[in-house]
């Protein structure tokens, strides 16, 4: 599949932009940077193989933006993200390289500023944990797919982690604990942070399922396939990897 801009380019001249808006550690950033581009090429190639047509996609929660320029350089794609903070890294980004990928959207999930119909896929990656009202947003994501759309969520599978260490901030056996008491532990008795915005990480795939009303169909998605018949295919509605929500 051909590419709008050589890989190689892409993640040099982002890599660069999303460090010169994070000063403090600029090793760190260019390195997450660079993962979340990756991230977004992946992505965006197993979907293009997956529904064989050109599509127009939404990032939610886009961050950085390194998933949605991922997606945006494969030619196919028509790529917006949305994020409720705007992103000085999308600005110098397109100055550093030229073009531009992506359409930056600032806005709310929870109201997403789209007419409905809009959207053959949306992307909710590594946000649902994050949202205080996650049923509003999983209406709205409904609401702007398109009939036959499918919504992409990534978010941690909390029986994985019970006795492992948590995938924010590492601390093992933190997901044992109720969301409040988990809020408690990291920022009054751990002090990692003062600001601890991991609001709830779900259980079942039936958790998940009922935040998208009208979803025909939900599957979960592995990194590594479930032989079946095994013990772990049996318990994949709580083991996930990824999600597809279809509509």
């Amino acid at each position: 599949m051909n590419t709008r801009v050589d890989w190689d380019r892409l993640a040099s001249a982002f890599s660069s932009a999303a460090a010169a808006s994070e000063e403090p550690n600029l090793d760190l950033a260019r390195e997450f940077a660079r993962g979340r581009l990756r991230e977004g090429r992946e992505v965006g190639e197993w979907i293009a193989g997956y529904l064989k047509r050109p599509l127009r996609f939404l990032d939610v929660g886009s961050g950085n933006g390194g998933v949605a320029f991922g997606v945006g350089n494969i030619a196919t794609h028509e790529v917006h993200a949305l994020d409720i903070i705007p992103n000085s890294a999308f600005r110098e980004f397109s100055r550093r390289l030229g073009a531009s990928l992506v359409t930056q959207t600032v806005g709310s999930g929870h109201a997403i500023p789209f007419r409905g119909d809009t959207f053959d896929v949306v992307l909710c990656l590594e946000t649902l944990e994050h949202i205080e009202d996650p049923p509003s947003l999983g209406r709205e994501i409904m609401r702007v797919l398109k009939p036959g759309g499918m919504c992409m969520v990534m978010t941690p599978a909390r029986v994985r982690y019970l006795f492992r260490p948590d995938p924010h901030f590492g601390i093992k056996g933190l997901l044992l604990l109720p969301d409040a008491l988990q809020k408690f532990v990291v920022t009054r008795v751990l002090r990692r942070t003062n600001d601890y915005d991991v609001v709830h990480t779900f259980w079942s795939l039936r958790g998940i399922a009922k935040l998208f009303p009208g979803g025909r169909n939900v599957e979960p998605l592995f990194n590594k396939p479930l032989p079946p018949g095994t013990v772990w295919y049996t318990f994949r509605r709580w083991l996930w990897d990824r999600v597809l929500v279809f509509k």
